[in-house]
């Protein structure tokens, strides 16, 4: 744009900068008039091709400007600094250049909606719905702002629109072009476009109702116009000066009493201002408040929180920059101390936004949507003072500016300091509203309505509290402390209470709990009467009382056995149907009466001899169970002087005792049989056994005829016992009658056999002892020896053939006996023979022999000469000899060595 003026313009603008100065104009205040004055330059620059001085003096300009920012629909703010702005610049440029001011009837120059009525048509109109919105009440605010937006459409459709008639303008398509032409050029945020489009419906729906026309179209023209159908402006009456308006009498009598019409005229405005006074303070806080719901727009619109601001960047000589420059825009909450500032909270930042200048350095921007996120409500709601800091690269200027807050946006954004949600839907901290459906919705995470005091009343003809479909939410009514819930009604023949639940598969249709442990209250308490009583009454451990006779149609289940009505009707056990044969307390049951009595807190049959029995098809006939720590049964005999069962919480059993010990624990405090086990008829004995199969068993035989007990133990494999220990205290092993203190019968094979380190049964180093069937005694050892302990003697009986030795046939001696004794009383072997001769064989028929006289025999076999070694001590017999000769040797010889 530079390029495109003139160096005199240039130097115009420092003018402009100097004489802002001088005139102490706010260093804000001389930013915006220069900015402005630099868009009115560049418009020029595109409309007139290049600035001189000389088109500055031209006042068509001036307002060709204007009328094109009233095109554009900019804001009343804007187009009035603007205005201002250039009427400055006018000022300026008639000082400089000495001429007439070309601005100076910039102010003079209203908008088509703001003319008097001889040259605004629609001023009228504009009038009488400003007076329609304030018969419904709405506030000084929002009624400004629907005049704003319907003046700003009539200026923009008076221009661009065939027809300038109203109910042509008033068209929807027109409607729709002004809503298009505002998007397209960009400035105007999509919330703003929606609340212009509501203003313009609800001005059209208003004309509409109160001339009864119909609409125009938009493609009918002006020479087809149905005169008779053009509304008529209203008349406008001319004002009489009051002194020219009253009657001479009267003006002569206000002359008379010292009033001139100056003094009446404020006289009358006084009592006009007092009346006015008090209309509208009865209008606010009493009819206002009722007729609130009757207010337009039927959603509340919320306007965008953006900031406008506009600048020029220029470097240190003075030269414009127009290169795109970062620039960073904060809010705080105090206007800070030093140059640049600082201190105070951040509320805002917009982040680094990227601006391009115009080539006079001048940009323009709107924090919060082009530059920036959103600004939140808290900004301005929660902070009395909002102050703007902006920071031009890593520059942060000085001083912060603060933001004047706009009264409309504020009012319509706000109610006190509270927003009104944007979406119809409360949240935190806003203002909730109704929707176009009756409905208050509230949008807030477990939100709550609280009062403070008194009763909280809520009324209507029909009430439903529900949870939103598809929650499964709860609903939950608490009262604090010993508040209570109170339901009452006045219903005479239909249900008061009801609760249904079509869907219910598992729990409880009403569930209701008392979480403590403490007693003494009722679960359940039913009273009525019109002095109420009880009627039925649930305990807190769970007794309940029915003040009245108890009807049950179909019988009544107790635990897993149905009662049949043949027994349970009304209070009490009953023998036949309906209430014949009842009785009414457990205390006056009788035989008679019933199949059951109560004694002394004792239930027993009525008849004694009947018996407690479960029928042949239950699966259990009795169950007790018991989870505390008692006993789960206890049998006492009716005297109580004993205690013959008992089953513990532990499942013990206690017979003669109540406190088991082990799971079986049986007590005869008496001295008494114990315990006694008795075979039926014909069978008698007992057993107590233990089955795997029917080879295996373990048999106690206690009794073993009616001659009294003679057997004790009697163990048994087969059928036949093996192991007996009979009263005389002998143990028998393989036969049932023991005639020593242990006898071992076996048939055949080994009777008794002793086993060296057997843990297992594969040892090999045993010993067995076997009898023949004569009576003979076999030791055999798997050792090969049978040993005497040293000084032990081993002693023969008298009797044929007592000791024997045979079955020998190894290389060794068939029998070696060995003395280690030195001295001669002391014998290796002593054979003492009373009354025969003692003999010895050899295997070749050498048969020595020793008489009972003494004397020593050998006899050889026939044809063996004898031959006694001369060495040999017959006395002390130690070794001798029996050969053929004297020269023979003796490996032919036989030798006894004793």
């Amino acid at each position: 744009m530079q390029a495109n003026i003139s160096s005199s313009v240039i130097d115009l603008l420092q003018t402009c900068k100097t004489i802002f100065l001088a005139r102490q104009l706010s260093a804000n205040s001389r930013k915006l008039y220069l900015a402005d004055i630099r868009n009115f330059l560049t418009f020029l620059a595109d409309q007139e091709g290049f600035v001189a001085t000389n088109k500055l003096k031209n006042p068509r300009l001036y307002l060709d400007y204007l009328d094109s920012l009233r095109e554009k629909a900019v804001s009343p703010s804007l187009l009035s600094r603007t205005t201002y702005s250039l009427k400055q610049l006018g000022s300026v440029v008639g000082e400089t250049y000495s001429s007439e001011n070309p601005a100076r009837n910039l102010l003079e120059s209203k908008p088509v909606g703001t003319q008097t009525a001889g040259n605004n048509p629609f001023e009228n109109y504009i009038k009488h719905f400003i007076n329609y919105l304030n018969s419904v009440h709405l506030s000084p605010y929002t009624i400004k702002s629907y005049k704003s937006d319907i003046e700003r459409y009539l200026i923009w459709g008076t221009r661009h629109l065939s027809s300038t008639r109203l109910p042509v303008l008033l068209t929807s398509s027109n409607i729709k072009k002004y809503a298009n032409h505002l998007s397209e050029i960009g400035t105007t945020a999509k919330s703003t476009i929606e609340r212009k489009l509501a203003s313009l419906t609800r001005f059209k729906d208003w004309y509409s109702q109160t001339y009864s026309l119909k609409q125009a179209t938009d493609n009918k023209s002006d020479s087809s116009e149905d005169l008779k159908t053009t509304p008529l402006a209203p008349v406008n009456e001319s004002i009489l000066p009051i002194n020219e308006a009253l009657p001479g009498g009267v003006k002569n009598i206000l002359t008379r009493l010292g009033f001139n019409p100056a003094t009446l005229i404020s006289f009358g405005l006084l009592i006009l201002l007092m009346s006015a006074l008090a209309f509208f303070g009865w209008r606010q806080f009493s009819k206002d408040r009722v007729l609130l719901t009757q207010a337009y727009p039927s959603s509340p619109v919320t306007p965008n929180r953006q900031i406008s601001f506009q600048g020029r960047l220029e470097d240190s000589a003075g030269t414009p920059i127009n290169a795109s420059t970062n620039l960073v825009f904060r809010l705080f909450d105090t206007a800070g101390s030093g140059d640049p500032p600082t201190g105070g909270t951040e509320l805002y930042s917009t982040g680094t936004c990227a601006i391009t200048p115009d080539t006079d350095g001048v940009f323009s921007t709107q924090i919060g949507d082009t530059c920036g996120t959103a600004i939140p409500a808290t900004v301005f709601t929660e902070n009395a003072d909002v102050w703007l800091q902006v920071t031009v690269g890593s520059e942060t200027l000085g001083p912060r500016q603060q933001i004047a807050t706009v009264a409309y946006a504020l009012n319509s954004e706000t109610l006190q300091g509270f927003p009104i949600s944007s979406t119809v839907s409360a949240i935190m901290n806003t203002v909730v509203p109704m929707n176009q459906w009756g409905e208050i919705i509230i949008g807030e995470q477990s939100p709550r309505m609280t009062g403070v005091s008194g009763t909280f009343a809520i009324s209507a003809p029909a009430m439903s509290i529900t949870t939103t479909t598809g929650t499964s939410g709860n609903i939950t009514i608490a009262p604090d402390g010993t508040g209570q819930v109170n339901v009452q009604g006045n219903t005479t023949s239909t249900n008061f209470f009801n609760v249904s639940n079509a869907q219910l598969s598992t729990g409880s249709l009403i569930n209701g709990t008392a979480a403590n442990n403490n007693t003494g209250f009722l679960l359940l308490d039913l009273l009525s009467g019109s002095s109420p009583t009880s009627k039925f009454s649930v305990t807190d451990a769970g007794l309940t009382t029915i003040g009245a006779d108890l009807y049950v149609s179909s019988g009544i289940s107790l635990y897993n056995n149905a009662v049949s009505d043949d027994y349970v009707e009304a209070v009490g056990f009953c023998t036949g149907d309906g209430e014949t044969n009842c009785v009414t307390d457990f205390a006056s049951l009788s035989a008679g009466s019933s199949y059951w009595e109560r004694t002394s807190g004792v239930l027993s049959p009525a008849n004694l001899n009947d018996v407690i029995a479960a029928t042949t098809s239950a699966t259990t006939a009795l169950t007790l169970t018991q989870t505390g720590a008692f006993n789960a049964l206890l049998v006492e005999d009716q005297a109580s002087d004993t205690t013959p069962f008992v089953i513990d919480q532990n499942g013990s059993v206690g017979i003669g005792t109540t406190t088991p010990s082990t799971l079986l624990t049986i007590a005869d405090t008496t001295g008494g049989s114990g315990i006694l086990l008795t075979g039926t008829s014909g069978n008698q004995t007992a057993r107590l056994q233990t089955v795997s199969g029917a080879a295996n068993r373990a048999e106690l035989l206690l009794n073993d005829g009616a001659g009294g007990p003679t057997t004790l133990v009697k163990l048994t494999s087969q059928a036949s016992a093996t192991n007996y220990i009979n009263n005389s205290g002998n143990l028998g092993v393989g036969t049932f009658s023991p005639d020593a203190r242990l006898e071992i019968n076996h048939a055949t094979g080994d009777n008794l056999r002793l086993t060296y380190n057997d843990a297992d049964g594969t040892a090999s180093y045993y010993t067995d002892f076997s009898l023949a069937a004569d009576g003979d005694l076999t030791i055999d050892s798997a050792g090969g020896e049978v040993n005497l302990a040293a000084n032990d003697s081993l002693s023969l009986l008298a009797g044929t053939g007592a000791l024997t030795i045979a079955g020998y046939s190894g290389t060794g001696n068939a029998a070696s006996i060995t003395s280690s004794s030195t001295t001669d009383t002391n014998k290796a072997v002593n054979i003492s023979q009373t009354g025969a001769d003692l003999f010895a064989r050899s295997k070749n028929g050498f048969s020595p022999r020793i008489a009972s006289t003494k004397e020593f025999f050998i006899a050889p076999p026939a044809g063996i000469k004898t031959y006694v070694d001369t060495t040999i001590k017959v006395k002390h017999a130690h070794v001798f000899e029996i050969r053929e000769s004297a020269s023979e040797s003796s490996t032919k010889c036989r030798r006894w060595e004793v």
